[in-house]
């Protein structure tokens, strides 16, 4: 459901998106993908075997310069210390505005 909002978010702002519903789904498009992407927003915790932090440090690995956005509702306490350098974290619950100023301040 996050993820269907975030979309909603960022399309409304102007954005293309491109969905995805596994951190397994994430890293293959950030592979195939990599060099089109402008940014990754994930949640931290994606009840899944993998968090957000694991996605953004993959995705890191494929492109040193992705701006990655961090969202969670309990998880941020541990983002500066797992989080990738340089990227932002966003608490839940939050606006629009907040989502696409975050976006606009990283890839302009």
């Amino acid at each position: 459901m996050v993820a269907l909002l975030l979309q909603m978010m960022l399309e409304e702002g102007g954005h293309e998106v491109v969905p995805v519903s596994t951190p397994q789904e994430a890293l293959r498009c950030l592979l195939a993908e990599a060099n089109r992407l402008s940014l990754l927003v994930t949640d931290i915790n994606l009840q899944a075997d993998m968090t957000g932090y694991d996605v953004a440090a993959a995705a890191r690995r494929q492109r040193p310069d992705l701006p990655v956005i961090y969202v969670s509702g309990d998880s941020g306490y541990r983002w500066k210390d797992e989080g990738v350098a340089g990227s932002r974290l966003i608490p839940k619950p939050f606006c629009e505005d907040e989502l696409l100023t975050e976006v606009a301040s990283l890839v302009g």
